[in-house]
């Protein structure tokens, strides 16, 4: 398989990943055969499409690629599996594994592949055309976002997030909203938290709200509250305030129903 991956420093944080030579060889075999993009293959007898982080393998390979008892290759896939490193069906001596975190740690580099092409592409090409201009701008302008999976380690000082919680990210994505807009909604959900845990529940809450009133940052969310704030505390402040000056009428009204008229 041709091609390169990103390979985070944090990985030798990582005691699931690092608990001995074999666990970190056979992460490595993992990433380093993940396809990068979509791409048609055969599992359990039906075609499939395989998606970036994917890859079809089988213990008795990996095994025979490191030398290791198959096994112990099981034992290990099986505690990746726990500890939400990966994700993994089975068929007959083949199964389906899915990298968790691979979009977290791979798509931006792999985007910035791009970009590059893209620039050489266009050094090549005479640069007076609007479509040249156009490129450069997008290259020149093109800023990076932290990864999710770093924003949790920073603000919980946990190396894996729980798999409920990247499930619901990755469906976020699959809806079309970006990593900016996942990682502001988790940083959110975490300071808003009482006790510093997150749950899929709250996440959920907050994502709802933001959609709702077309929020995409905590500075949005921020603004929006102080804003709700100063405008209940106005209404608050009429409720509570002295009562409005009797009319100077008020004698008449009053003797003008009792005597009917």
């Amino acid at each position: 398989m041709d091609g390169w991956i990103k390979l985070h420093r944090k990985t030798l944080d990582n005691p699931v990943v690092c608990k001995d030579a074999d666990h970190l060889a056979v992460w490595m075999y993992l990433l380093m055969n993940a396809t990068h993009k979509e791409h048609p293959a055969v599992f359990a007898g039906e075609k499939i499409i395989l998606q970036p982080g994917q890859l079809i393998t089988g213990r008795q390979k990996i095994a025979e690629k490191f030398s290791v008892n198959e096994s112990k290759v099981q034992r290990i896939l099986k505690k990746f599996e726990i500890e939400h490193q990966i994700e993994q069906r089975t068929s007959n001596n083949k199964r389906l594994i899915s990298i968790l975190s691979w979009a977290d740690y791979q798509s931006s580099e792999q985007q910035n592949e791009q970009q590059m092409n893209n620039k050489r592409t266009t050094d090549e090409q005479p640069v007076n055309t609007n479509k040249n201009v156009k490129n450069l701008i997008n290259i020149s302008t093109t800023t990076t976002t932290e990864p999710l999976q770093d924003v949790w380690y920073r603000l919980t000082n946990k190396f894996t997030m729980p798999g409920n919680l990247n499930g619901f990210f990755s469906r976020l994505k699959a809806n079309g909203y970006d990593e900016l807009f996942c990682t502001e909604l988790l940083q959110e959900a975490i300071e808003s938290s009482n006790n510093g845990g997150v749950s899929e529940r709250l996440l959920e809450s907050i994502s709802d709200r933001w959609i709702m009133e077309g929020i995409n940052s905590r500075q949005e969310s921020k603004d929006r509250r102080a804003k709700h704030a100063e405008s209940k505390g106005r209404t608050e402040e009429v409720r509570s305030g002295s009562n409005p000056p009797a009319s100077k009428f008020a004698f008449l009204n009053q003797r003008s129903r009792r005597s009917g008229t």
